[in-house]
Formats: C-alpha cells, sequence, structure tokens
C-alpha cells in the first residue's frame, strides 16, 4: 500500500506489511528590521519543530532607540519569545531620536533684536516631522517657529542688565515621540543713551558788571 491518506482502509485478503512514515513538521522564521539595529535569535536554525520556542531579542546601535514589533508578536519589549507552531515573521522597528545642535550663549543689548535659528536633525529614514518650542521659564515675548527654529526676542528696558536661561526643544511625531532639548542663557545689557534735556532753555541775556 502507497499513499498519504489518513486514516487509511485496507482489505484484508491476505496477509499484509504495512509501514507508516512520520516527518517532523518544519517551521521557518522570517525576521525583518526596520530603522538601525539587529535581532538575536535564539536558537537561530534554518527551521523549527513543531512547538519549539524562540527567544527574540532587539539590539538598537547606538543613538538609535528600539520602539515595538510587529507581526507574529505584538509587543513593546526588547525581547519576547515565539512558539513556532506555524511559519512565523517577526519585524524589529528601531527610531532614532532627533538631534539638536548646540546654542551658543546670546549678548543683546535692550530694545535691540535679537534673532538665531536652532538647528536640529532626524536620522529616520523618510524622516520625521520636528517641531520646536520653548520650555516653561522663557522671558516673556521671546517666540520661537515650531517649524522653522527660528527665535526672536526683543528685550525692554526693563530686562536689563540680565541674564535668561532659555531651553529649546525639538521632538519628532513618531509613536511614541522622542525629543531634544538644548539650555543657553541670553545676557542682556543696559542701553547707554545719551542724556537730554527734558524743556529748551530760552536765550538768556546779562548785564556786564
Amino acid at each position: 500500500v502507497h499513499g498519504t491518506e489518513n486514516p487509511l482502509s485496507v482489505p484484508m485478503d491476505r496477509s499484509k506489511r504495512i509501514v507508516a512514515e512520520f516527518s517532523a513538521l518544519a517551521y521557518e522564521l522570517d525576521v525583518a528590521v526596520v530603522g538601525r539595529g539587529s535581532v538575536k535569535i535564539q536558537p537561530d536554525r534554518e527551521t523549527y519543530l513543531y512547538g519549539d520556542i524562540v527567544r527574540l531579542t532587539a539590539e538598537p546601535v547606538r543613538g538609535w532607540v528600539f520602539t515595538h514589533w510587529s507581526g507574529a508578536v505584538n509587543a513593546t519589549t526588547k525581547t519576547v519569545e515565539l512558539v513556532m507552531n506555524a511559519d512565523r515573521g517577526a519585524t524589529a522597528h528601531f527610531t532614532a531620536p532627533p538631534v539638536l545642535a548646540r546654542i551658543p550663549n546670546q549678548v543683546v543689548t535692550e530694545r535691540r533684536f535679537l534673532e538665531l535659528t536652532a538647528v536640529a536633525t532626524d536620522a529616520d529614514s523618510p524622516a520625521q516631522e520636528l517641531t520646536f518650542s520653548l520650555a516653561e521659564g522663557a522671558p516673556a515675548g521671546m517666540r520661537i517657529g515650531p517649524s522653522s527654529g527660528v527665535l526672536n526676542w526683543l528685550p525692554t528696558e526693563a530686562h536689563g542688565p540680565g541674564e535668561y536661561p532659555v531651553t529649546v526643544t525639538v521632538t519628532d511625531d513618531g509613536n511614541p515621540a522622542f525629543s531634544a532639548s538644548r539650555s543657553f542663557v541670553v545676557s542682556v545689557l543696559e542701553l547707554n543713551s545719551a542724556p537730554s534735556l527734558v524743556t529748551e532753555l530760552p536765550n538768556q541775556t546779562v548785564n556786564e558788571s
């Protein structure tokens, strides 16, 4: 008797010898990466038997962060376990938090306009949208463009002389979102204005003595 029928009916019209052959079910595991990082697979095999447990560990490169798994497993922990009862696939997702360039300390005279541009980069591909903001405590009247990063401020006479700490934050639009901050100090100098007379003095006449 030859065949793959199961169960198998065999007519017993004479003595017969029947051999049943079994083969192990082999399953494949497909692991992918989005971003910059790698996945450690334990044990690492070409195929797995039914019921085998495989441990996956996401390992981001320097400057990148692991965010989540997708596919056969939905989790945010770096290490997960899969039970191989079918062909499985899992993808590790990595993202790069934004990098904000250093902002040097600034010196401005009161009633003089201050303007600078905060510069940030994002290594994700495609690059994520970045939004700039000022942390709480920035001096009154200071503004920064959410998309341009252009910061401007016109200190009044009341601000000088004085020093004002400022923190600029940039945030990406990832899920979850990541941010970076830089702090600097704005020193406001007193404006030394020339004195002026309040009223005009009339011409004067004196007699010689």
